[in-house]
């Protein structure tokens, strides 16, 4: 009986984790991928590991030769206290426990809506007048 009764409550407690893991809510990247395609860009997408932003990280390749890094956030308030964390020039974050510098290989741009940052490393001037027509000027980055 007592065997029986912690096989129970062991499900019980597998049922109540993963009840309480929360889902990123994806519309705004669906919606960011839905509007690059509609303005004739192929979008492949995949999920990656982590790095230095908080957000979950997702990796676009764009017409084969671009890239462009999406963080999703479980809420735009997280989104928007993780961005606050990234300095005006794109090369710098620190949230009060980590700081680094960064190096890019090319002019980092940074974008943010509802509840995803986009990072834009690069020069394309189609790709950049794309991103700002889906999501406005850039937040941080390079102001060429």
């Amino acid at each position: 009986m007592k065997k029986n009764a912690s096989i129970l409550l062991l499900i019980a407690l597998a049922f109540t984790l993963l009840a309480c893991k929360k889902d990123i809510p994806e519309a705004a990247y669906m919606d960011f991928i839905t509007q690059l395609e509609e303005m004739n860009f192929s979008v492949n997408a995949e999920v990656t590991d982590k790095d230095i932003l908080q957000g979950e990280r997702r990796w676009l390749t764009v017409n084969e030769t671009e890239h462009i890094t999406v963080y999703l956030y479980d809420s735009g308030s997280s989104m928007e206290k993780d961005a606050s964390n990234i300095d005006e020039g794109g090369t710098g974050y620190h949230n009060g426990n980590d700081s680094v510098e960064i190096s890019w290989v090319s002019y980092p741009h940074f974008y943010k809506t509802d509840n995803i940052i986009i990072l834009y490393v690069g020069e394309d001037e189609t790709m950049i007048h794309a991103l700002e027509d889906i999501l406005g000027d850039q937040f941080a980055g390079y102001q060429g």
